[in-house]
């Protein structure tokens, strides 16, 4: 690489001026070569690096080992950027490419230094050998790169907005699913027949269905009574339907405290945290146990079906996580920071699972989660107070069975999107390796040898090279010839003097 480049290490210090940008790492897009945008230098307050016109600017941490952009303005640049001047007849695209290649990032990545920050020296950088091509071929090569990242460029693009469009997609559909509008066609077939399942049994005659059972369970046990329902900022639902705290359908109940007592118990279960619980999936990859005693082992046991909410988090898009205990670790327990929502009917835990996870649900999580102190979490008593669109068993059944055959389609779906990305990184490497191979574009007989580029290179550094040393011998022959001239006029009046 030092064959083709020289490493300037010219620096600026501030202020600056109001026209002069700035880079960052920041601004360079991984893997790409693209600048993402520029920064205004006048804000900066400490010394930066000079780039010119025609510069490549590398970025040298390790986990920007994949930066690099080629500029045609000038300005300043962090100093966690390389900046390379390409020599006369050298394709600064030429070079942007081969610090682009995964083989240059992984050679870059095995040779960084330091601890805190590490990264690769320019020296480095600098003793990588780049198979080099005549001027005219680098010029075809960076061209040919550029349209075909071009293509690929704007097929990644499709691919992540039908990606955005995909999420849209599954929050559409849970915003209809509790509208009623998911199941309307059905519903009106439902209520034609007298006789059907929806029209024998809707949302308030469930409900109270509900009630008489738990009491019956719950026999003499003391039960909290919950406040009625204020409806009148909720939405309308549709017919048969009807609004209830979560409480009122679901037995909610909290987790194992921990302590150090827990470390002496006999009884060590496997349990879940905050981090085994995400959005609709749990990560069992890492999973610890914890000491439970036999008086509160039924309480914090879990069971499949059971709804688990995340009781707080720093980020007010996380607050209130909720997914659905698959009984994948048995027996397992559960953490007092996660919320256990257990219901009579299987169907009920996905009724309310999506209602969680659907637009209008994160609205009342969020609601309920919020404090005057700027803080959001969940409690016991939040949890069992939110509200939750009711209909018909069978209803809801038949939401579930919609959502699940939606969502398997669009998780179908998500999965080739992400193949098909994957491939596009891969297509992009393999055409940087073709071209580095001598495969991407033919050659040309009369382009001028490699060797006599990098052989005009070597004698243009010596040229100037020897330039510089000349130049810094002419203040000390100076220096010299003045001194001479003043010992002369120094004689010459002395001379005078004793005349």
């Amino acid at each position: 690489m030092a064959d083709l480049v020289e490493f300037t290490t010219e620096k600026a210090h501030p202020p600056f001026g109001p026209t002069t940008d700035f880079i960052g790492l920041e601004h360079i897009d991984k893997a790409t070569g693209k600048l993402l945008g520029r920064g205004a230098a006048t804000e900066l307050r400490s010394t930066k690096s000079v780039f010119r016109p025609g510069d490549i600017l590398y970025g040298k941490l390790r986990p920007y080992l994949a930066k690099a952009v080629a500029v045609d303005f000038g300005g300043v640049c962090s100093t966690d950027l390389v900046v390379l001047r390409p020599d006369q007849g050298v394709e600064a695209r030429f070079v942007l490419k081969a610090l682009l290649r995964p083989e240059f990032t992984a050679y870059a990545n095995g040779r960084v230094s330091g601890v805190q920050h590490p990264r690769v020296a320019p020296e480095v950088v600098g003793a990588y050998e780049v198979p080099t091509p005549p001027s005219a071929e680098q010029a075809r090569i960076a061209t040919t790169l550029d349209e075909l990242s071009s293509r690929l460029d704007a097929a990644v693009a499709q691919l992540k907005e039908t990606q955005r469009r995909l999420k849209a997609y599954r929050q559409a559909v849970l915003r209809d699913a509790f509208t009623g509008k998911l199941t309307q066609a059905w519903r009106e077939e439902q209520l034609k027949d007298p006789e059907s399942a929806l029209r024998k049994e809707p949302a308030s005659v469930l409900l109270e269905r509900i009630r008489e059972e738990r009491e019956k369970a719950e026999g003499k046990r003391k039960r909290r009574n919950l406040p009625p329902l204020d409806t009148s900022e909720l939405p309308e639902l549709p017919e048969g339907w009807a609004w209830a705290r979560l409480g009122n359908v679901g037995q909610v109940s909290g987790g194992v405290t921990k302590n150090r007592r827990r470390s002496s118990l006999p009884k060590q279960i496997p349990y879940l945290r905050v981090a085994n619980v995400y959005a609709n999936e749990l990560r069992l990859d890492e999973m610890l146990s914890i000491g439970v005693s036999d008086s509160e082992l039924d309480r914090v046991l879990l069971a499949p079906g059971d709804l688990l909410v995340v009781e707080g988090n720093g980020s007010v898009e996380q607050i209130g996580r909720v997914a659905l205990w698959d009984g994948s670790v048995s027996p397992c327990v559960h953490q007092n920071h996660l919320i256990k929502v257990r219901f009579g009917r299987a169907v009920f835990g996905q009724h309310a699972l999506g209602w969680l996870l659907s637009p209008a649900g994160r609205d009342e999580v969020k609601r309920a989660a919020s404090s005057t102190s700027g803080l959001y979490c969940l409690s016991i008593s939040k949890v069992m107070a939110l509200p939750v669109p009711v209909c018909s068993a069978v209803e809801a059944e038949t939401i579930s069975q919609e959502l699940e055959r939606r969502f398997s389609l669009a998780e179908a779906l998500e999965q080739t999107l992400g193949r098909s990305l994957k491939q596009a990184e891969q297509l992009r490497q393999s055409t940087l390796r073709r071209a580095f191979e001598g495969k991407l574009v033919p050659q040309d007989p009369s382009d001028e040898p490699a060797a006599e580029l990098l052989e005009r290179i070597r004698a243009e550094r010596e040229r100037q090279a020897g330039e510089q040393r000349e130049r810094r011998k002419a203040p000390t022959a100076q220096k010299g010839r003045r001194a001479r001239r003043r010992k002369q006029l120094d004689l010459a009046i002395g001379k005078g003097g004793e005349a």
